[in-house]
């Protein structure tokens, strides 16, 4: 999907996130395309299910959108592990990547859970520290308050099933999740070898050395870690003041 159009600056598709809103505070003249299967017209059984599938199709309507040139790829959350392998599929066939920027990617499947574990395997050959246990104490309060919103989503699907309603946007998002939500959680990411940012918001010390490892050993030592203070939720990084913070630097790079 085109979001906005621009001729002399290379454009970056946008796998996840709000790439109306990065459209807005991006350069006039930079375009931005969207590739996000959520808000297809596909019902959620003939959506493919694994990364890999997915990935595919985006790479190929990549390559409609831009026969030549380097790709700016931009993903956030789950998005960007679909971005990542939407990179590798690219760079296998030949392709060149601009910039691969990661805000806020899993390092393990969708689940808070998932993505800690994984750290923490980081931390403990280091050295664990309290600001590790601190974290995983957070991470498992999180997930405990998100239990009640996650019945009511199901009750709202069923009611909407037996009715024969519209599916609300914010309900067929999550359940897109949870269709891709297996794969994502058995993905491997393996090294690429392509310009690349991450990102992610209101880490602490001890949390940004764990990451910028991890990431470091996947995307090389080049690879640039971000962390953007005063970010409480996940998905504060798609508002403002973050959100400025966030295209500026995927503008950077992109110009780079």
């Amino acid at each position: 999907m085109t979001i906005k159009r621009g001729a002399d600056r290379s454009p970056v598709f946008c796998i996840h996130g709000e790439p109306l809103r990065i459209a807005m505070r991006l350069p006039k003249h930079r375009p931005v395309y969207s590739l996000n299967f959520a808000y297809s017209d596909a019902e959620l059984k003939d959506i493919p299910a694994t990364v890999e599938a997915i990935a595919a199709t985006y790479v190929a309507a990549i390559m409609r959108a831009q026969p030549t040139g380097k790709i700016n790829i931009f993903g956030f959350s789950a998005g960007g592990t679909i971005a990542f392998e939407v990179a590798r599929q690219l760079l296998e066939s030949g392709r060149e990547i601009g910039v691969l920027f990661l805000a806020e990617p899993t390092v393990s499947g969708t689940s808070s859970i998932g993505s800690l574990s994984l750290l923490a395997k980081h931390a403990i050959k280091n050295q664990l520290t309290w600001s590790h246990c601190a974290m995983a104490l957070k991470t498992v309060q999180g997930v405990i308050k998100r239990r009640p919103a996650a019945i009511a989503r199901r009750l709202t699907g069923i009611w909407c099933a037996i009715t024969g309603r519209p599916v609300p946007e914010r309900l067929r998002w999550v359940r897109y999740l949870e269709h891709i939500r297996p794969s994502v959680r058995q993905y491997v990411y393996r090294p690429l070898n392509c310009p690349a940012r991450v990102l992610y918001g209101g880490l602490d010390e001890s949390a940004v050395s764990s990451y910028e490892s991890f990431w470091k050993n996947i995307l090389g030592p080049s690879m640039s870690l971000h962390n953007v203070s005063d970010v409480s939720r996940h998905l504060d990084l798609m508002f403002d003041p973050a959100l400025s913070d966030l295209t500026a630097l995927l503008e950077e790079a992109m110009s780079g």
